[in-house]
Formats: structure tokens, sequence, C-alpha cells
């Protein structure tokens, strides 16, 4: 019995078909999946590791072909080589269908049997087999076999593809070179590269590379290029190797990287190399990330066309007088005024194709070769100013050229403008129409001068230029001095002018040089504005005269305690220490302010005092007093200013250090220098009071003077319109002005009573200054006293306060009389205190009489002096009074020989001073009590001199009273010949008017006002 007659038959083959395709279809996806499982896990690995020992990789590649081969077959070979049984069938129908109890195997195998009675019945046989053919003609093929058990496989094996197909997509080289290097593990097969890295030169090209052509450069040439990466990113370090050629250890440089922009728009990351070239031949690469495959390109360094020689000549321009100048040999720097030209003589070390002068901001010039093709020449000229650089670019015959030429620098020198100095005057100015203001000007030039003139303008409008001096031997140096006559210009009061000194130099190139000083203004004024302007300046210098004296009365008080804690104690103290230094500062400082000589009082007071000579003014009581206090401060600066500061100089480094290494000696030392430092001090201070008093004296009598003369021009003015408004008002009674008119009226009455009041006060003022002046100037106070009495005896103030009344009633014709009689009242005391005011004449005999007295008291003091110095035993307290007396003498002394000085009596001043050093010596002799005999030597002496000046003051006293009643004899006769010319006039005038008379027959309105 068998199931291949029937249907069970087929049903055992379609069951035994589809079992084989299952095991082809579950064999095939586990031999896909060991495949490329295997072939991804040992590229991994081979990718990560990259061995290069063959042996590893044949080991490697073995492993992965054994797993696959053994894969193989043992899920595709084996399953398929095993042949499928009815019964082996039978049994899996069994196993998919429990209910069956395994009759379809049993039945298989009895039929594959025979139904053999050695089984069993036979009949029992063929009934389960018939039973079996039952049961499989309802069994579906499909059902037996479970295609979900092969699913695992086939999703193995489905993945693995999709993952080498990914890895393939994704990394097609390194997929191929990881199966090549398993495939084929004996040859060479490397790994390519995530970084491919490739030379770019500055034109944007790849770096050719060719062994049998090597690169060449010049010697001092940079290589530049940049290094980009091909393929994947530039690595973050890129290095460059470069070597000697022939030598196998290269030298490696870390290359700085930039992001450049590309053309497209977008940007790449590049390593930049930038590798000066200075021995060859070499050779280079670059390497970087996993990239050393780069070849090494061989580089040929060759000589590139230098300067061998060269010789530079200069020539100034022709206005210069210079010579041409040849520079040295070698020398780069090439100076010269704008101007010169240049010519330069070069020879190359190598024949040339070309060779060009190069300048900055300028074309570049071809210039020719000699027949030689290495020599050349070059003609230059210096236009600018400042420095330039020129060069020659030389290109030889290879077309090589050099990278780093010599360069040369070309300097342009200014022809500097002339300096000009304006010293006088040496600020602004306000000055009279007709001032002669004098010039002081220095100039020089480097080159020479031609011309010196004067630049001005009047208000904004230019003026032609003056030509003060013109010169043809061109000077280096020239000062001039002159006078400017501004009466030329007819100036008014008001006008501004404004000038400067100006140079002119040689140079012939370009716009004229002119050198101008400073500029100086010109504030045109009245007479009256510019002698107020002296006045009050003047009165500043008081100020500050006064400022002085106070100055230095604390100065002297400092110092007298610092002597008298020498003299008690015999130490500083740390705080005297510093009073000391502070005492030496602040005298410094006050030496300056007084004794400078651009800045200090004694200049201040000396260009006061010229003012009036420029601009013609005079004033014979405010010039005498310039005058002396400039004289007076002259003498301080010239002696005892500098000494009080080298006495305190002194003293403090006598007393510099501490107590215990110092003697008694330095100590006593400084006390002198500290006793002279402020005997000098008081005779400062005394000088100063001195000035201080007479300007004291000065300054009131200049308001007295100043009061009257606004007195005298107000009512002028007044009286001018009184006229005016009189010629309109006259004629009406009160009640028939217009309003405008009785308000001018009104005006008018109330200045008039303003300046009879101020009349009053000034002659209150004279009474005041007349008795001040009663005990020191009698003579001037008796003037004052007489204008006062004057006043008050003509009652100008009630008389004009009257007048003003009549103002207010338009009573003009009463009114105006008393007007022009103050008036005339008023001029006429101007005039007669402008002749009793004293003249330099009358001046000098007061000043030399007042002197003679002084003298002569200072005479009988010496007598005195002398006298008792005369006892042989002398007790200290008569030595001491002794001392003080001669101390006072000395310093009367010298006070007499100061005022001796100012008034230009140098013999007189000189014996003074002889008898001011005796009066010293005696002084230092009572002292250290010397020999009595000395003493009285000392005293003698000093009285002779004093003696000599007191006969010298009279000799010149009696000359000035001569030359004062020469000068008085001169004015009465002045005096008589005016009454005479105006007694004429009025003469004239009155035959003219009775002519007039005569001829009309009656007297006019006018003639009878």
């Amino acid at each position: 019995m068998s199931f291949d007659d029937d249907a069970a038959a087929d049903r055992l083959a379609a069951i035994r078909r589809r079992v084989r395709r299952l095991v082809w279809w579950s064999g095939l996806s586990l031999t896909m999946t060991a495949l490329f499982g295997s072939l991804l896990a040992a590229g991994s690995l081979d990718w990560l590791v990259r061995p290069d020992d063959v042996g590893l990789r044949v080991l490697l590649a073995a492993l992965v072909w054994s797993f696959v081969g053994w894969t193989t077959w043992r899920t595709l070979c084996t399953p398929l080589r095993a042949a499928l049984s009815d019964s082996s069938v039978a049994a899996q129908v069994d196993r998919r269908y429990p209910g069956l109890s395994g009759r379809c195997q049993s039945a298989a195998e009895f039929a594959a049997g025979g139904c053999d009675a050695r089984w069993g019945s036979a009949e029992l046989q063929a009934l389960v087999v018939r039973q079996a053919r039952a049961d499989l003609s309802r069994v579906e093929p499909t059902e037996i076999v479970d295609p979900g058990r092969m699913g695992p496989a086939l999703w193995a094996a489905l993945m693995s593809c999709l993952i080498a197909g990914a890895v393939l997509f994704a990394y097609p080289l390194e997929a191929a070179t990881a199966v090549r290097r398993l495939i084929w593990p004996w040859g060479n097969q490397p790994w390519p590269r995530t970084t491919v890295l490739a030379l770019i030169n500055e034109a944007g090209h790849p770096v050719p590379w060719d062994p049998d052509d090597p690169l060449r450069a010049v010697r001092g040439e940079t290589l530049r290029f940049s290094v980009e990466a091909t393929r994947g990113p530039l690595p973050a370090e890129v290095w460059w190797e470069v070597r000697a050629a022939g030598q196998a250890v290269p030298e490696t440089h870390l290359l700085r990287q930039e992001v450049r922009d590309l053309p497209s728009g977008s940007d790449r990351r590049v390593a930049v190399v930038e590798w000066p070239v200075a021995q060859g031949p070499i050779e280079f690469r670059a390497v970087g990330g996993d990239d050393d495959s780069m070849p090494w390109h061989r580089l040929l360094v060759v000589d590139p066309p230098t300067l061998e020689s060269f010789a530079i000549v200069v020539t100034p321009p022709a206005y210069s007088g210079q010579p041409p100048q040849t520079l040295p040999p070698g020398a780069t720097q090439v100076r010269g005024l704008i101007g010169s030209r240049v010519k330069v003589t070069a020879r190359s070390t190598k024949p040339l194709r070309s060779v060009s002068l190069a300048q900055r901001e300028t074309a570049i010039q071809s210039l020719t070769l000699a027949p030689d093709g290495r020599s050349w020449t070059a003609d230059l000229s210096i236009t600018q100013p400042g420095t330039s650089v020129f060069w020659f670019i030389l290109q030889d015959r290879q077309g090589f050229q050099e990278q780093q030429p010599l360069e040369f620098e070309l300097r342009g020198e200014i022809d500097a403008l002339p300096d000009v100095t304006l010293t006088e005057p040496d600020a602004d100015r306000l000055v009279t129409p007709d001032a002669r203001l004098p010039l002081a000007i220095s100039a020089q030039d480097d080159r020479g001068l031609t011309r010196l003139q004067l630049g001005w303008q009047r208000g904004d409008y230019a003026e032609p230029p003056q030509e003060l001096q013109s010169w043809t031997d061109l000077p280096l140096q020239a000062t001039f001095r002159s006078e400017w006559s501004l009466g030329e210009l007819q100036l008014q009061p008001g006008d501004r002018v404004v000038f400067r000194a100006e140079a002119l130099d040689a140079c012939d190139i370009g716009e004229p040089h002119i050198g101008k000083s400073a500029p100086r203004t010109l504030l045109v004024v009245s007479t009256s504005d510019k002698m107020t302007d002296l006045t009050q300046r003047t009165g500043e210098v008081l100020d500050d005269l006064q400022d002085a004296a106070q100055q230095q009365a604390r100065l002297k008080q400092q110092a007298a305690e610092l002597l008298t804690q020498l003299e008690t104690v015999g130490e500083l103290r740390p705080e005297d220490r510093d009073l000391l230094k502070r005492l030496q500062f602040d005298q410094r400082r006050l030496n300056s302010q007084l004794a400078d000589t651009r800045h200090g009082l004694g200049h201040r007071a000396r260009r006061i005092r010229a003012e009036f000579g420029w601009n013609g003014l005079s004033d014979n009581v405010t010039e005498p007093q310039l005058d002396a206090i400039a004289d007076e401060l002259d003498e301080l600066s010239t002696s005892t200013l500098p000494q009080i500061e080298q006495h305190l100089t002194e003293a403090a480094k006598l007393l510099d250090g501490p107590q215990e290494s110092r003697q008694d000696s330095p100590s006593r030392e400084a006390r002198d220098a500290l006793d002279r430092a402020a005997r000098g001090q008081q005779d400062v201070l005394e000088a100063l009071l001195e000035r201080q008093e007479e300007l004291d004296q000065w300054q009131s009598e200049r308001e007295l003077i100043s009061e009257l003369q606004s007195l005298l021009e107000t009512q002028q003015a007044l009286n001018r319109e009184t006229a005016e408004l009189g010629s309109q008002t006259v004629t009406k009674a009160l009640a028939e002005l217009p309003p405008q008119q009785l308000a001018e009226l009104a005006k008018l009455a109330a200045r008039q009573r303003q300046q009879a009041d101020r009349l009053r006060q000034f002659r209150q003022n004279l009474e005041r200054q007349a008795e001040h002046l009663e005990d020191e100037e009698p003579a001037r106070a008796a003037e004052l006293a007489e204008a006062a009495e004057q006043l008050a005896q003509k009652q100008l103030d009630v008389t004009l306060r009257q007048a003003a009344d009549d103002l207010s009633a338009n009573r003009i014709g009463a009114a105006g009389p008393v007007q022009q009689a103050a008036e005339e009242s008023l001029q006429q005391m101007q005039q007669a205190w402008n002749e009793q005011r004293p003249d330099d004449a009358e001046q000098l005999a007061q000043k030399l009489q007042k002197l003679e007295s002084e003298t002569q008291e200072l005479v009988e003091r010496a007598e005195t002096l002398q006298k008792r110095a005369e006892s042989e035993n002398l007790a200290d307290a008569d030595r001491e009074l002794l001392r003080r007396q001669a101390d006072e003498l000395r310093r009367d002394s010298q006070r007499l020989q100061r005022q001796l000085e100012r008034m230009r009596m140098r013999s007189a001043a000189e014996s003074a001073r002889r008898a001011a050093q005796d009066f010293d010596q005696a002084e230092a002799a009572l002292e250290d009590g010397d020999d009595p005999e000395q003493l009285r030597k000392h005293a003698e002496e000093a009285e002779a001199e004093l003696a000599s000046v007191q006969e010298q003051l009279r000799q010149e006293r009696r000359q000035a009273q001569a030359r004062l009643a020469q000068e008085e004899y001169e004015r009465i006769a002045s005096q008589i010949e005016s009454l005479k010319t105006r007694q004429e006039a009025v003469v004239a005038e009155t035959v003219r008017l009775e002519t007039q008379r005569q001829d009309t027959g009656r007297w006019t309105r006018g003639q009878l006002r």
C-alpha cells in the first residue's frame, strides 16, 4: 500500500515542496544576514583600527569568510540536502493536528512496508492507511507549514540589507574598500581619507606638482599659498612641512587659518602659508587631519637682480646759493630743499630686461638702460614737503624681480619762513592819533633775509605793507629800531589798527616766503582818554606797590621771629624750618614781582613813563613819580634784593641737618646771615614806603586836578546848551512855552544845581587836602587853601544855584552871565593851578634843600656818635646803645644813597654808600668789642663822607635855584607878552564895534549883550 496512488500522495508532495521553499528562504536569509553582518562588523573594525599588517588582515578575512561559509552550510546547504520521506511529512501533519493520534505517520510507515504482517495485523494496517488517506484529503498544505517561523530570519536579512545599502550609499568608497580589503587582504588597498588637502596659489589655482619641473622663486620672496580641503572639512590643525632637498626630517609649522569670501557669495575656511624663501632648493607640503599623502613640492631658489652700486647728487635750488652735494657712498636718505634736483646713477648685479622708477602715489616711470644692460640714470625733483620713498624695479632677463628692493628716503625740507619777533610794542596799546610808536623788530632766517616790512590794516581793510628795510647781502639775522608816526595815517579816535612785522627771504619757488610776527592791536583814543588810561595804570602800580610793601613787612616780621628764635634758643624747631623755607619762597616771589624784566613793577612803571613821550603827552607830576619808582626798583634789583635771597639761602644751608651734627660756629654764621637778610628787608620796606607815600600825595593831587577838569568841562557843556535853548525861549513867557521846552529847562536847571553841589564838595576837598599837607608841604598847602578861599569868596556854588532857579523860570538873560562867569572862574583857577605847580627845576630845588637838611642831621648824629665812642671804657649798656645808633645811621645813610641815585647824583651817592659802610663797620666793632680806636676811625670817616655829601647837595641846590630863577623870569615875560596880545585884541574889537555903531547909527541887540 502506498500514498502515491491517490490524492494523499499529492497532498504529501505539496507539503514537501512547501517545506523545501521555506527551508530555502530561511537559509538564504540567514546566510545574507551572516554575510552582511560580518562584513559590516569586520569592515568597521578594519576602518577603526586600520591595520597595515597583512597577517592581521588575513586573519580578519578568514574569520569573516569562515563564519559566512559555516552559516551557509548550516542553514542552507545541509537542510536542502536532506530528503523528505512520506513518513516525515506525515509526522509533520500529525504534529500540526494532534487529534489524528499519529495515524498519518503510522499509515505512511505501513504503506511503505506494504502492510507487512510482521508489524501486526494486515487488515488493521490497511484500516489505518485508509483512515489516513481520508484524513489527508481534508488537510490543506498551507496549514501544515507555518511561514511565520521564518519571519525573524527574513527580518534579519532585510535589516542587514538595508544597513548595508545605507552604508554603501553614504560611504561608497569606504564600503568598497572594506570589501576589497576582506576579499583580498594581501593587496594594497588603503582606506580612503576623510580629509584631502590641496595647495592653492594666489591666483586661486592648484599648485602643480611635477617631479621633473620644480617650482622656482626669487630669493627673498615670500611664498603665499592657501591650503584648502577638497574633501571633508579643514582640520583644526594644518601643518606646513618644509625641508632642504635631500633631507629626511622636515621642519613643521602650524598654519594660521582664516575665512575667505568666495565669488559665489559663500565663504571657505583655509590655512594660510606665508613662507619667506631664503635658502634653496627646498621641498614642502601641507599635512593635516588624516591626510599625510600630499607629495613633496620641490622649489629652486633664484638670486634676484639687486643694486650693485649707486651714487646720488643733490642740486639745491639756485636762490639758496648752495653748491651741488654728493652723498656718501651707500647713503639712502636724500634731503634737500623743495625745488632741489636729485640725480641717481646706479648699476645692477646682473643684466636686466628692464628697470623702472617707482614712487608712492606716483605712476611708475620706465628708465633707459645703458648698452651694457646693467647701468642707468634717474632724475627726480623734490616738490613736496615731508618724507617720501622711491625705489627701482629691476627685472632680469628671466623675468625675476627683487621682492624687497632697496628703498631711498626722499625728504623735502621747507625753506622755513623767516622768524620775526615784534619786541616793541610788546602788547596791544591805546594810542593817540599823533602818537609816534617805537618799533623794535628782530628777524632771522636760515637762508638769509631780503626785506623787512610792516603789514597793517585799518579796521577790516588791509593797507599796503610799508617797507622798513631791505638787503642784498642776505643777512641771517637783523634788528630794526625806529618810530612809526601814526599822524601820517590820519587816524581818528575810535579807529582800530592791527599790525605785524613781516620778513621775506630769497625763496623764489611758489608763494613768497613771508614770516609774520604776532599781531599787535592799536586802539586810537583821544588825548584825554589816553591820559586817563595812563593815570589808571599808574594807580594800579601804586596799588601793587602798596601790596608789595605789605608783603615785605610780613616777610621782615617772619625773619625777625626766626632771628629771635636763634638768638634765644640757638636752634630752629621743625615748624621754624618750614617757616624759613616759606620765607625763601615768598621772598623770591616778591623779588620777581618787583624786579622781573618783563612783568615787574619797575618795568611797568618805565613802560607807562615811556608812553607819555610816545603819545606826545606830558605830566610834570606823574612822570617824575614813575621815573622814581623805576629807578628805585632797578637799584633794589641789582643790589639789595639779590643779597636778601642770598642771605636767606645761606642761612637755610647752615641750619640744614640735625642739631648734633652742627657746631656753634655754623649757628652763629646762620644768625649773621639771617640778620643781614632782615636788614636788607628793612631797607626794601623803607624804600617801598617812601615811594608809596610820594605816590599817595600824587594820587590825591591827581584826583583834585581831574575833578577841576571835570567841573570845567561840565560847566562848558551847560553853557552851550543854555545858549542853544535860550535862542528858542528867550522871547517867550514861561506860560507860552510848549511842554517839551519846559522839560528841557527843568532838566537843564537840575543839572546846574548838581554842578553847584559838586563845586561846593570840591571846595571842601581843597580845604581838607590843605590841612593834610600843612605840616609836610606848607607851600603846597597854602596854594590849595588859597584856591578854596577864592571859591568861597566868589560863592560860585551859591550863584550857580541861583542860575538854576533862573533857568527854571526861563530867565535866560539872568542865568547866562552867571554861568559864563563861573566858567571863566574855573578856567582861571585851572590856569593858576598849572602855573603854581612846580616844574622840574622847582621840584629839584625843593628836594635838594630837603636832602641837605637831612644830611645836616646825619652829620650831627655822626658827630655825637664819634664823641661817645672816644670814651675808653664803655659799659655793655652804652655799647649796645651806640650799636643801635650806628645801625640807624647806616640805614639812614643807605636811604640817602638811594635818593641821591634816583636824582642821578652819582658822586654824592657813592659818598653816602661809603658812609653807610663805615657805620656798618663801626657797628661790627661794637658787637665784637674791638679796639675803640677802630670805632672812632670809622665814625670819623663816616662823618667826613656825610659832610662831603652835604657840600655837594649845597652846590646842586644853588644851581637849581639859579635855573629856577631864570625860568621864573622867562615865565613872567611870557605872561606879559600874553597880556599884551590880549589887550591888543580888545582894542581892535573895540574899534570894530565903534566903527559898526557909527555906520548904523545905533547899538544892535548883540552889541548890547
